[in-house]
């Protein structure tokens, strides 16, 4: 009896932690232009709303910025080249290890990103809390819908080669249940 009341219970809540449709965020859409050449800023589609940032948020003295082309997307080291290493349009190593640091306003479920420019010596890593995937060629990459907390960071960081480009990332906001259905559905796990 237990077992049916839970499963009962389960599909009660069901629709409280229901989500919306996978929504993607373009970083080299043309209306990015306007906003990029900063550290940080924040695209937004409905109420999910997502904040990029360059991180670290500074190397060899200069502050990075959040650069966008017609051709990528990554993080420029503000007025220096470092010998001409720096690729001022890529997440990159020229001057340091550069990554892209994204937060949303809500819970999400990550879906994917795509990525571009990947040379045969190019790698990456992107984490989400505790799970983390590599990255090595140009394309989708799927985050197999990892669940990021609002404000949790999601890191796209170079690891090795020439640099790369984040072109865009999806993702789909998810509710969680309020805390006092959390509370309803310990005592029902355990059988009480």
């Amino acid at each position: 009896m237990v077992k049916k009341g839970l499963c009962t219970f389960l599909l009660a809540i069901a629709p409280a932690v229901a989500s919306a449709g996978p929504i993607t965020f373009d970083l080299r859409a043309l209306s990015v232009e306007s906003v990029d050449d900063v550290g940080s800023f924040t695209l937004a589609s409905g109420d999910l709303m997502a904040t990029i940032s360059a991180s670290p948020t500074s190397l060899v003295g200069r502050n990075l910025l959040l650069n966008r082309t017609a051709s990528s997307f990554g993080v420029n080291v503000d007025e220096t080249t470092c010998d001409s290493t720096e690729d001022s349009a890529l997440i990159d190593g020229g001057c340091g290890a550069e990554s892209i640091a994204i937060a949303f306003n809500t819970n999400v479920l990550l879906n994917s990103l795509f990525v571009s420019s990947f040379g045969s010596q190019d790698s990456a890593l992107v984490t989400a809390g505790l799970t983390a995937w590599t990255l090595a060629s140009t394309g989708t990459k799927s985050l197999n819908g990892a669940f990021l907390g609002a404000g949790e960071l999601l890191i796209i960081a170079y690891t090795a080669g020439n640099g790369f480009s984040l072109d865009s990332f999806t993702a789909t906001a998810t509710a969680t249940p309020e805390p006092a259905t959390l509370a309803l559905l310990g005592p029902g796990l355990a059988g009480t």
